[in-house]
Protein backbone atom coordinates (compact mmCIF):
# COMPACT_ATOMS: atom_id res chain seq x y z
CA UNK A 1 0.00 0.00 0.00
CA UNK A 2 3.33 2.42 0.89
CA UNK A 3 4.73 1.97 -2.45
CA UNK A 4 1.12 2.04 -4.29
CA UNK A 5 0.81 5.81 -3.20
CA UNK A 6 4.05 6.67 -3.64
CA UNK A 7 4.31 5.27 -7.29
CA UNK A 8 0.76 6.91 -7.50
CA UNK A 9 2.35 10.81 -6.46
CA UNK A 10 5.14 9.79 -8.97
CA UNK A 11 2.52 9.28 -11.91
CA UNK A 12 0.94 12.60 -10.94
CA UNK A 13 3.51 14.64 -10.89
CA UNK A 14 3.27 14.33 -15.11
CA UNK A 15 7.56 13.97 -15.69
CA UNK A 16 10.30 11.73 -14.84
CA UNK A 17 12.89 12.87 -11.70
CA UNK A 18 15.83 12.52 -10.56
CA UNK A 19 14.94 9.14 -8.88
CA UNK A 20 12.01 7.86 -10.79
CA UNK A 21 12.11 6.79 -14.40
CA UNK A 22 8.57 5.43 -16.43
CA UNK A 23 8.86 2.64 -19.13
CA UNK A 24 6.26 1.96 -21.45
CA UNK A 25 7.37 -1.91 -21.31
CA UNK A 26 10.46 -3.69 -20.15
CA UNK A 27 13.52 -3.55 -21.62
CA UNK A 28 14.49 -5.95 -24.56
CA UNK A 29 17.86 -6.13 -23.67
CA UNK A 30 19.39 -6.82 -20.05
CA UNK A 31 22.21 -4.09 -20.23
CA UNK A 32 19.63 -1.10 -21.33
CA UNK A 33 17.95 -2.55 -17.69
CA UNK A 34 21.87 -2.13 -16.36
CA UNK A 35 22.64 0.90 -17.74
CA UNK A 36 19.03 2.48 -16.39
CA UNK A 37 20.03 0.44 -12.67
CA UNK A 38 23.06 2.42 -12.33
CA UNK A 39 21.67 5.58 -13.23
CA UNK A 40 19.46 5.16 -10.56
CA UNK A 41 21.40 3.83 -8.13
CA UNK A 42 24.28 6.13 -8.34
CA UNK A 43 21.50 9.25 -8.63
CA UNK A 44 21.83 12.10 -6.12
CA UNK A 45 18.68 11.67 -3.70
CA UNK A 46 18.68 10.32 0.03
CA UNK A 47 15.83 7.76 -0.68
CA UNK A 48 14.68 4.47 -2.86
CA UNK A 49 14.92 4.86 -6.59
CA UNK A 50 12.21 3.70 -9.03
CA UNK A 51 11.77 2.20 -12.68
CA UNK A 52 8.12 1.73 -13.27
CA UNK A 53 7.23 -0.23 -15.78
CA UNK A 54 3.74 0.10 -17.56
CA UNK A 55 3.72 4.00 -17.88
CA UNK A 56 4.11 6.12 -21.14
CA UNK A 57 6.32 9.05 -20.08
CA UNK A 58 5.16 12.19 -21.41
CA UNK A 59 1.85 10.64 -21.92
CA UNK A 60 1.56 9.30 -18.64
CA UNK A 61 -0.63 6.55 -20.39
CA UNK A 62 -0.71 3.09 -19.14
CA UNK A 63 0.20 0.36 -20.68
CA UNK A 64 -0.91 -3.46 -20.32
CA UNK A 65 2.02 -5.71 -19.20
CA UNK A 66 0.48 -8.65 -19.74
CA UNK A 67 1.29 -8.91 -23.61
CA UNK A 68 4.71 -7.92 -22.60
CA UNK A 69 7.42 -10.68 -23.87
CA UNK A 70 10.37 -9.25 -22.90
CA UNK A 71 8.60 -8.63 -18.74
CA UNK A 72 10.91 -10.04 -16.69
CA UNK A 73 10.51 -10.60 -12.87
CA UNK A 74 12.62 -10.70 -9.65
CA UNK A 75 14.50 -14.14 -10.01
CA UNK A 76 15.71 -13.53 -13.46
CA UNK A 77 17.05 -9.80 -12.97
CA UNK A 78 18.68 -11.07 -9.69
CA UNK A 79 20.33 -13.80 -11.64
CA UNK A 80 21.57 -11.66 -14.37
CA UNK A 81 23.01 -9.43 -11.19
CA UNK A 82 24.94 -12.61 -9.41
CA UNK A 83 25.91 -14.22 -12.71
CA UNK A 84 27.76 -10.81 -13.78
CA UNK A 85 28.69 -10.09 -10.05
CA UNK A 86 32.27 -10.10 -10.63
CA UNK A 87 32.78 -7.69 -13.08
CA UNK A 88 31.43 -5.26 -10.84
CA UNK A 89 33.79 -2.98 -8.69
CA UNK A 90 34.06 -4.23 -5.32
CA UNK A 91 32.02 -7.72 -6.26
CA UNK A 92 28.84 -5.01 -4.95
CA UNK A 93 25.73 -3.93 -7.41
CA UNK A 94 22.75 -2.17 -5.79
CA UNK A 95 20.14 -3.94 -3.88
CA UNK A 96 16.56 -4.09 -6.00
CA UNK A 97 13.37 -5.60 -5.68
CA UNK A 98 10.76 -5.92 -8.10
CA UNK A 99 6.93 -5.93 -7.49
CA UNK A 100 3.76 -5.32 -8.59
CA UNK A 101 1.32 -2.37 -7.94
CA UNK A 102 -2.20 -1.71 -9.37
CA UNK A 103 -3.19 1.65 -9.93
CA UNK A 104 -6.38 2.72 -11.50
CA UNK A 105 -6.73 -0.85 -12.57
CA UNK A 106 -3.95 -0.92 -13.96
CA UNK A 107 -1.00 -3.40 -13.39
CA UNK A 108 2.32 -1.85 -13.12
CA UNK A 109 6.05 -3.09 -12.41
CA UNK A 110 8.18 -1.16 -9.84
CA UNK A 111 11.68 -1.81 -9.34
CA UNK A 112 12.60 -0.35 -6.27
CA UNK A 113 16.23 0.43 -6.36
CA UNK A 114 17.16 0.63 -2.47
CA UNK A 115 19.42 3.62 -1.07
CA UNK A 116 23.20 2.30 -0.49
CA UNK A 117 26.07 4.14 1.33
CA UNK A 118 28.10 1.53 -0.97
CA UNK A 119 27.79 4.14 -4.31
CA UNK A 120 29.35 4.62 -6.99
CA UNK A 121 28.22 1.32 -8.56
CA UNK A 122 30.53 0.52 -11.86
CA UNK A 123 31.68 -1.93 -13.64
CA UNK A 124 35.32 -3.38 -13.75
CA UNK A 125 34.69 -5.32 -17.17
CA UNK A 126 32.43 -4.70 -20.08
CA UNK A 127 28.52 -5.54 -20.35
CA UNK A 128 28.18 -4.69 -24.40
CA UNK A 129 27.63 -1.27 -24.05
CA UNK A 130 27.38 -0.44 -20.46
CA UNK A 131 31.30 -0.07 -20.06
CA UNK A 132 34.08 -0.70 -17.37
CA UNK A 133 35.17 2.29 -15.26
CA UNK A 134 32.69 4.86 -16.36
CA UNK A 135 30.29 5.86 -13.84
CA UNK A 136 26.99 6.84 -14.32
CA UNK A 137 24.21 8.58 -12.72
CA UNK A 138 21.13 11.14 -13.66
CA UNK A 139 20.96 14.97 -14.11
CA UNK A 140 17.14 15.87 -12.84
CA UNK A 141 15.70 13.34 -15.68
CA UNK A 142 18.26 12.54 -17.95
CA UNK A 143 20.56 9.59 -17.89
CA UNK A 144 24.14 9.60 -18.25
CA UNK A 145 25.19 8.53 -22.01
CA UNK A 146 26.81 4.85 -22.13
CA UNK A 147 29.98 6.12 -23.44
CA UNK A 148 30.15 8.92 -21.39
CA UNK A 149 30.48 9.27 -17.10
CA UNK A 150 29.21 11.66 -14.76
CA UNK A 151 30.49 14.84 -13.99
CA UNK A 152 33.71 15.17 -11.89
CA UNK A 153 31.51 17.19 -9.36
CA UNK A 154 28.62 14.35 -9.28
CA UNK A 155 31.60 11.70 -9.07
CA UNK A 156 33.26 13.66 -5.79
CA UNK A 157 29.29 14.08 -4.12
CA UNK A 158 29.07 10.04 -4.52
CA UNK A 159 32.31 9.64 -2.74
CA UNK A 160 32.00 12.30 -0.15
CA UNK A 161 28.34 10.81 0.64
CA UNK A 162 30.00 7.05 0.70
CA UNK A 163 32.60 8.51 3.79
CA UNK A 164 29.97 10.48 5.66
CA UNK A 165 31.35 14.09 4.83
CA UNK A 166 28.38 15.81 4.26
CA UNK A 167 26.56 14.09 7.00
CA UNK A 168 26.56 15.27 11.18
CA UNK A 169 28.69 13.31 13.41
CA UNK A 170 26.24 11.09 14.86
CA UNK A 171 24.93 10.36 11.31
CA UNK A 172 28.66 9.63 9.97
CA UNK A 173 29.09 7.36 13.04
CA UNK A 174 26.49 4.93 12.35
CA UNK A 175 27.67 4.89 8.82
CA UNK A 176 31.03 3.77 10.29
CA UNK A 177 29.66 1.36 12.41
CA UNK A 178 28.24 -0.12 8.96
CA UNK A 179 31.90 -1.15 8.04
CA UNK A 180 32.57 -3.51 10.69
CA UNK A 181 36.03 -3.85 9.30
CA UNK A 182 37.07 -0.51 9.21
CA UNK A 183 38.20 -0.53 13.12
CA UNK A 184 40.74 -1.66 15.21
CA UNK A 185 40.72 -2.32 19.04
CA UNK A 186 42.88 -1.21 21.45
CA UNK A 187 43.22 -1.93 25.50
CA UNK A 188 43.87 0.73 27.25
CA UNK A 189 46.31 1.56 30.25
CA UNK A 190 43.52 1.55 32.95
CA UNK A 191 42.31 -1.66 31.06
CA UNK A 192 39.33 -0.72 29.39
CA UNK A 193 39.05 -1.20 25.63
CA UNK A 194 38.93 1.29 22.54
CA UNK A 195 38.18 1.09 18.87
CA UNK A 196 38.99 3.62 16.92
CA UNK A 197 37.99 4.01 13.05
CA UNK A 198 41.16 3.43 10.53
CA UNK A 199 40.33 5.85 8.15
CA UNK A 200 38.71 8.63 10.58
CA UNK A 201 40.31 7.81 14.10
CA UNK A 202 38.35 11.14 15.53
CA UNK A 203 35.79 8.49 15.70
CA UNK A 204 36.58 6.16 18.97
CA UNK A 205 34.12 3.95 20.80
CA UNK A 206 35.35 3.56 24.43
CA UNK A 207 34.09 0.24 26.70
CA UNK A 208 33.09 1.63 30.07
CA UNK A 209 31.60 0.59 33.28
CA UNK A 210 27.91 0.60 33.90
CA UNK A 211 25.66 0.12 36.91
CA UNK A 212 22.70 -0.06 34.68
CA UNK A 213 20.50 -3.08 35.80
CA UNK A 214 20.75 -6.45 33.89
CA UNK A 215 18.00 -8.15 34.69
CA UNK A 216 15.61 -7.28 32.51
CA UNK A 217 12.50 -9.59 31.00
CA UNK A 218 14.68 -10.59 27.66
CA UNK A 219 17.74 -12.05 29.68
CA UNK A 220 16.18 -13.91 32.71
CA UNK A 221 15.23 -17.13 30.59
CA UNK A 222 18.99 -17.19 29.96
CA UNK A 223 20.81 -15.30 32.56
CA UNK A 224 22.54 -16.89 35.21
CA UNK A 225 22.27 -14.37 37.68
CA UNK A 226 25.28 -13.94 39.67
CA UNK A 227 27.54 -13.95 36.44
CA UNK A 228 26.10 -11.46 34.16
CA UNK A 229 27.46 -7.90 33.86
CA UNK A 230 26.55 -4.23 32.72
CA UNK A 231 28.83 -2.40 30.27
CA UNK A 232 29.11 0.88 28.34
CA UNK A 233 29.85 2.17 24.83
CA UNK A 234 30.50 5.45 24.63
CA UNK A 235 30.75 6.64 21.03
CA UNK A 236 32.97 9.83 21.12
CA UNK A 237 33.85 11.69 18.09
CA UNK A 238 36.98 14.05 19.24
CA UNK A 239 36.40 14.60 22.78
CA UNK A 240 32.16 15.07 22.18
CA UNK A 241 30.40 12.38 23.49
CA UNK A 242 27.71 11.17 20.37
CA UNK A 243 25.85 8.14 22.40
CA UNK A 244 26.26 6.28 25.45
CA UNK A 245 24.71 2.63 24.27
CA UNK A 246 24.34 -0.06 27.45
CA UNK A 247 24.78 -3.63 26.45
CA UNK A 248 24.60 -6.80 28.62
CA UNK A 249 26.60 -10.12 28.96
CA UNK A 250 24.29 -12.89 30.21
CA UNK A 251 24.22 -16.26 30.28
CA UNK A 252 27.48 -17.36 32.54
CA UNK A 253 28.93 -14.50 30.15
CA UNK A 254 28.52 -16.97 26.83
CA UNK A 255 26.43 -14.53 25.17
CA UNK A 256 26.13 -10.39 24.89
CA UNK A 257 24.06 -7.79 23.04
CA UNK A 258 22.83 -4.42 23.02
CA UNK A 259 19.80 -4.05 25.57
CA UNK A 260 17.12 -3.26 23.69
CA UNK A 261 14.71 -0.38 23.66
CA UNK A 262 11.46 -1.12 25.05
CA UNK A 263 7.76 -0.14 25.01
CA UNK A 264 4.45 -0.89 27.87
CA UNK A 265 2.65 -3.69 26.37
CA UNK A 266 0.03 -5.41 28.53
CA UNK A 267 0.99 -5.35 32.08
CA UNK A 268 5.11 -6.18 30.99
CA UNK A 269 7.37 -4.72 28.17
CA UNK A 270 7.82 -5.41 24.90
CA UNK A 271 11.44 -5.52 23.84
CA UNK A 272 12.69 -4.66 19.88
CA UNK A 273 15.10 -2.76 18.11
CA UNK A 274 14.62 0.32 15.81
CA UNK A 275 15.85 -0.12 12.78
CA UNK A 276 17.68 3.42 12.12
CA UNK A 277 18.83 3.71 15.79
CA UNK A 278 22.06 4.30 16.77
CA UNK A 279 21.75 1.55 19.43
CA UNK A 280 20.62 -1.29 16.32
CA UNK A 281 23.94 -0.02 14.31
CA UNK A 282 25.86 -0.94 17.51
CA UNK A 283 24.01 -4.19 17.60
CA UNK A 284 25.00 -4.94 14.72
CA UNK A 285 28.59 -4.00 15.30
CA UNK A 286 28.72 -5.93 18.20
CA UNK A 287 27.45 -9.38 17.23
CA UNK A 288 29.83 -9.17 14.08
CA UNK A 289 33.16 -8.99 16.53
CA UNK A 290 31.50 -11.45 19.05
CA UNK A 291 31.00 -13.89 15.91
CA UNK A 292 27.29 -14.08 17.31
CA UNK A 293 23.92 -12.54 17.51
CA UNK A 294 22.82 -13.37 20.82
CA UNK A 295 19.32 -11.36 19.86
CA UNK A 296 18.02 -13.91 18.10
CA UNK A 297 17.31 -17.77 19.01
CA UNK A 298 16.41 -16.57 22.87
CA UNK A 299 15.52 -19.32 25.00
CA UNK A 300 11.97 -20.05 26.06
CA UNK A 301 10.41 -22.99 27.84
CA UNK A 302 8.93 -23.65 24.12
CA UNK A 303 11.11 -22.43 21.30
CA UNK A 304 12.73 -19.32 21.29
CA UNK A 305 12.09 -15.95 20.29
CA UNK A 306 13.78 -12.91 18.75
CA UNK A 307 14.15 -9.34 19.46
CA UNK A 308 12.60 -7.92 16.45
CA UNK A 309 14.30 -5.03 14.26
CA UNK A 310 11.28 -2.62 13.48
CA UNK A 311 10.57 0.76 12.52
CA UNK A 312 8.83 3.18 14.77
CA UNK A 313 6.12 3.07 12.57
CA UNK A 314 5.56 -0.32 13.36
CA UNK A 315 6.44 -0.88 16.21
CA UNK A 316 2.96 2.01 17.11
CA UNK A 317 0.85 0.05 15.28
CA UNK A 318 1.72 -3.26 16.57
CA UNK A 319 1.05 -1.87 20.16
CA UNK A 320 -2.14 0.32 19.31
CA UNK A 321 -3.51 -3.68 18.95
CA UNK A 322 -2.73 -4.39 22.58
CA UNK A 323 -4.25 -3.62 25.70
CA UNK A 324 -3.50 -0.18 27.11
CA UNK A 325 -0.64 -0.54 29.47
CA UNK A 326 -1.77 0.86 33.13
CA UNK A 327 1.35 2.17 35.52
CA UNK A 328 -0.74 0.41 38.14
CA UNK A 329 -1.10 -3.08 36.38
CA UNK A 330 2.80 -3.59 36.81
CA UNK A 331 3.40 -6.58 36.93
CA UNK A 332 6.59 -7.55 39.88
CA UNK A 333 6.76 -10.88 40.21
CA UNK A 334 9.84 -11.83 37.80
CA UNK A 335 8.10 -15.00 36.39
CA UNK A 336 4.92 -13.30 35.81
CA UNK A 337 7.02 -10.57 33.94
CA UNK A 338 8.94 -13.24 31.75
CA UNK A 339 5.78 -14.96 30.75
CA UNK A 340 4.53 -11.64 29.49
CA UNK A 341 7.80 -10.94 27.78
CA UNK A 342 6.86 -13.95 26.14
CA UNK A 343 3.71 -13.33 25.01
CA UNK A 344 4.45 -10.37 24.01
CA UNK A 345 6.99 -10.83 21.26
CA UNK A 346 5.04 -14.15 19.77
CA UNK A 347 1.88 -11.44 19.69
CA UNK A 348 4.32 -9.33 17.64
CA UNK A 349 6.02 -12.29 15.39
CA UNK A 350 2.22 -13.28 14.94
CA UNK A 351 1.10 -9.73 14.28
CA UNK A 352 4.08 -8.70 11.81
CA UNK A 353 2.54 -9.13 7.96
Amino acid sequence: MQLSCQIKRLVQTRREGVYWDFKRQHHTNKTDLLHDILCLANADHDGDRYLIFGVEDGTMEFHDLTKDENRTNQVNLLSFLKDNQGKFAENCYPDLHLEKVTLEGNELDVLTISNSLKKPFYLLERIEGVRAYHIYSRVVDTNTPKDKSASPGQIEQMWRARFGLDQPPLRRAKTFLADCEGWEFDTQDNGNGLWWHKVFPEFTIRIENSTFDCTQEWTRGEIVKDQNFSALYSLLYHQTRLARIHWVSFDDRKKSMVAPKWEPCLTSRFYYYERDSIEFAMQVFHAHHNGADHSKGLRAPTGSVDIPIASSNEIGAFLATQTTHKPDEVSTDPAEQYNLFLKNQRAFQKWRP
